[in-house]
Parts: C-alpha cells; sequence; structure tokens
C-alpha cells in the first residue's frame, strides 16, 4: 500500500513538472503586445493569409524578434465602428470606407499616420508620394479640416463602383437570364422591374444610394445631354456629389418612398426583393433565378465573374457611387509602430497586386493597377475579348465611369436634433418592416 502511494505521489510529482514545462514554454513563446499587430477589415473581403505571414516572417528578419498578426473581421462599418466604440476593442489598424473615415475623423477617433515612415515600402524602389493616384485623394479630401492633408489620417486600400451585376444563362434551364442591352438601356429602373428577381444591399447607406440615384435618374440623364458637363466630366460628378452630400427631410423622404415601393411592387409580383451582403454573389455564381440581377460592389460582381462567366457588370450611364476603403489607425491603438511597418509593407507594388488579387478590387498604385491589367489579359487570353474587357472595367473603372461617380458622405448635419446618419437608418428599418 505504501509502494503504491509513493507510486501515485510520483506520477503526481512528475505531471506537474510536465504541466509547468508547458505553462514555461507557453509563456516564453508568447509574442507580446508590442509586436503583435491586430487588423480589424472585411469578411470575405480582405487581405490573403499568405500576405499576412510573410509581413510576420519579414520583420523577424528586420528585427529578430517573433512577431504576431492577430486578424478580425466584421461585415459592415457600422459592425467595425461598435467594436471600436462600444464594445471599446483596440485594434491598430482598421479598414474601414471613406464615409466611415469622415466620421471617426469628425469624432476624433483617428491617429496621424506619419507619412515619412512609409515612404520606402517593403520594395525599396517604392516611394509612396509619387506611385499613388491623386485622383482618388481628392475625393477623401472632403472630410478633412483646415486643410489638412487627409494621407494623414488614411490611405486608400482598395476602390470600386456600385453597380447591377447581372447573369445571363441560369442553371435551371427554365430561362435564359437576362438580356444585356435592355438592362443598359434602363439602367437604375432595372432594379425596380417587376421582370427580374433583384437583390439589394441589406446597408441602409447603400441602399438610400441607390434609391437617390433612381429618383433622380431623369435629371441626371438630361444633364448628360449637355455636351459641355458630359465632355469635361467633372460637372457631372460634381451634380451626384450634391446629391450625395445632401441629407434633408425631402432627400430621406424620397428614397423611402422609392424603396418602401421596390419591396411592395417585388412582393406583390411574386419576386420579393433579396436584401443581402454575399448571399446574392454566390447565388448567381451557383446559376440561381433568385436573383437574377443585383444591386452589387464591384469587388463582389469581378469575384462572380471569374467563378461563372454568364455573369456580367455595369455602372448605369446616369452615374454611380465610388467606394473607397481605407486604412486607418485608431486613437486606441496599442501598436502604432507595428501599423506604420505593415502600411510601409502593405504599399509595395507586388502586395497591392497580391491585394487585389484576394479582394476583386482596385489599388490606387498606379503601377500595382498597371501590371494586374495586364496580368489579367494573359489569363483570359483565351476568352471572349469584350468579356475580358467587361472584367477588367469592372475591376479597374475607366477614367469615364469615376467622372460620373460621386462618394458618400457621413450625414452628419441635424433635424430636430438627430443627426441624418441616425435618420437614415431609421427610414431604412421602416422600409424592411413595410
Amino acid at each position: 500500500m505504501k509502494w503504491l502511494t509513493k507510486k501515485v505521489i510520483a506520477i503526481l510529482a512528475a505531471c506537474v513538472l510536465v504541466i509547468g514545462a508547458i505553462i514555461t514554454t507557453v509563456v516564453v513563446t508568447a509574442v507580446p503586445r508590442e509586436r503583435t499587430l491586430k487588423i480589424l477589415s472585411w469578411e470575405d473581403y480582405g487581405m490573403p493569409k499568405s500576405m499576412r505571414n510573410e509581413f510576420r516572417d519579414y520583420m523577424k528578419t528586420a528585427t529578430g524578434k517573433r512577431w504576431k498578426v492577430s486578424y478580425h473581421t466584421k461585415d459592415d462599418n457600422e459592425a467595425m465602428y461598435t467594436a471600436l466604440t462600444t464594445q471599446k476593442k483596440n485594434y491598430d489598424l482598421v479598414v474601414v470606407s471613406e464615409y466611415m473615415v469622415e466620421k471617426m475623423y469628425k469624432e476624433n477617433m483617428l491617429q496621424k499616420i506619419d507619412l515619412a515612415k512609409i515612404e520606402n515600402g517593403y520594395n525599396e524602389d517604392f516611394d509612396y508620394t509619387e506611385e499613388f493616384d491623386e485622383d482618388i485623394y481628392k475625393h477623401l479630401v472632403q472630410y478633412t479640416e483646415n486643410g489638412e492633408d487627409p494621407n494623414t489620417y488614411a490611405i486608400p486600400y482598395m476602390y470600386g463602383t456600385l453597380g447591377i451585376m447581372y447573369n445571363t444563362k441560369l442553371k435551371n434551364g427554365t430561362s435564359t437570364g437576362v438580356d444585356p442591352e435592355t438592362l443598359y438601356d434602363e439602367g437604375w429602373e432595372a432594379l425596380w422591374n417587376t421582370d427580374y428577381a433583384i437583390s439589394m444591399k441589406q446597408t441602409a447607406r447603400d441602399s438610400y444610394s441607390a434609391a437617390i440615384l433612381y429618383a433622380n435618374r431623369a435629371a441626371l440623364l438630361d444633364r448628360l445631354q449637355d455636351p459641355n458637363s458630359y465632355e469635361v466630366g467633372d460637372k457631372h460628378a460634381d451634380f451626384i456629389q450634391q446629391i450625395f452630400s445632401t441629407a434633408d427631410e425631402d432627400s430621406v423622404e424620397t428614397a423611402e418612398i422609392a424603396l418602401t415601393a421596390q419591396r411592395n411592387t417585388m412582393k406583390t409580383a411574386g419576386k420579393p426583393v433579396m436584401y443581402e451582403t454575399d448571399l446574392g454573389k454566390n447565388q448567381m455564381i451557383n446559376g440561381s433565378n433568385q436573383p437574377v440581377v443585383s444591386f452589387e460592389w464591384s469587388c463582389n460582381a469581378s469575384y462572380a465573374m471569374m467563378e461563372n462567366h454568364n455573369i456580367g457588370y455595369f455602372v448605369p450611364e446616369e452615374g454611380s457611387n465610388l467606394w473607397i476603403d481605407a486604412f486607418v489607425i485608431p486613437k486606441n491603438a496599442k501598436n502604432a509602430e507595428g501599423a506604420h511597418e505593415f502600411l510601409n509593407f502593405v504599399c509595395g507594388k507586388e502586395q497591392m497586386i497580391e491585394n487585389m488579387e484576394e479582394a476583386g478590387g482596385c489599388s490606387a498604385h498606379i503601377a500595382a493597377r498597371t501590371a494586374y491589367e495586364e496580368q489579367l489579359w494573359e489569363e483570359y487570353d483565351d476568352e471572349d475579348e469584350d468579356w475580358t474587357q467587361m472584367l477588367i472595367d469592372t475591376i479597374i473603372p475607366t477614367l469615364e465611369v469615376t467622372a460620373k461617380c460621386g462618394i458618400m458622405r457621413y450625414f452628419s448635419d441635424e433635424s430636430n436634433g438627430k443627426k441624418f446618419d441616425i435618420i437614415i437608418d431609421e427610414m431604412w428599418m421602416k422600409v424592411r418592416n413595410s
């Protein structure tokens, strides 16, 4: 019995030693917070894991110490904002859209970015100030105050358009899909046509932009008949920008009427609107008859087109919304130095090409954009030339298209003590519950 007791004690002692060794190992190998980079980005649209691993290895080579990249995702800008505010999460680098950059800037939530730290990227010959597209920066200038350089708060990551995605051939054999030429003529009205099963984005701001464009379609088309405004381009973009920047009771009511009519008429026709984030894209790839026409981000559309060559995408003639996603460093970031190191790394040409391949959006890095276009022509050399051109134009919007686009703003103006950002959200809930 004593022998058994001694044996049990010996076994327990050995276990304690093993557990102690494991704990010691964990403590020794844990990466401290100052060498941990916490990134918050988009779900189903983000940086490839291989790039994050490459950055980790790059930093180990540069510093001689282990680094960790902790990567987190959310569905939309509002969820990211909630994580930063209500949940008090501390991320070192966040990828948000242009209006959220403006909102965070105005709420004093952003650190300044030291551009001197990213003048030379991962590739030594890279010059940040020369390689990036100034035309994209001008769209971010609007939110800054006192003439501050917007790039000291946000660096463009990807940009693209909002438009209409469609399927020309379905898998169930009961329909041949839709006729692109008919859609081109209809423009934004296609999303209100009961002949099609459609999908809309479930976010308030995106659907609001579609409704405002639809409601102003006649005025936009009339404006394009003026040779001067069409030729110059910027004037039409300014007109659309004015529409997007105007948030008042009349514009919100106009959008609510249009969106409610869309929901009710489509439901009556037996084709209820699908409100989604990524489901519509996946349904189209599978050749489903719900939807056959989708209000879509160009990054989603390019991915769908690569998966199913019966899918197409276009930006209506009357104009659209240009979205810009950018890197920002929150005020409560614990590793701003690491964030700068990552920006220095990710702004390289090869890294931006890799991001375009992964995300389906367009980089503001001119050399990366040019190289990726050449890569796409080679990759789809055997495909129909018109389809390949449409794919490239979906990923890399032409100047003719961007000259007819505005960007959505953060609606900070108030009515009866309530910001229009909140008013639009409330309007959207009324539509969804109608």
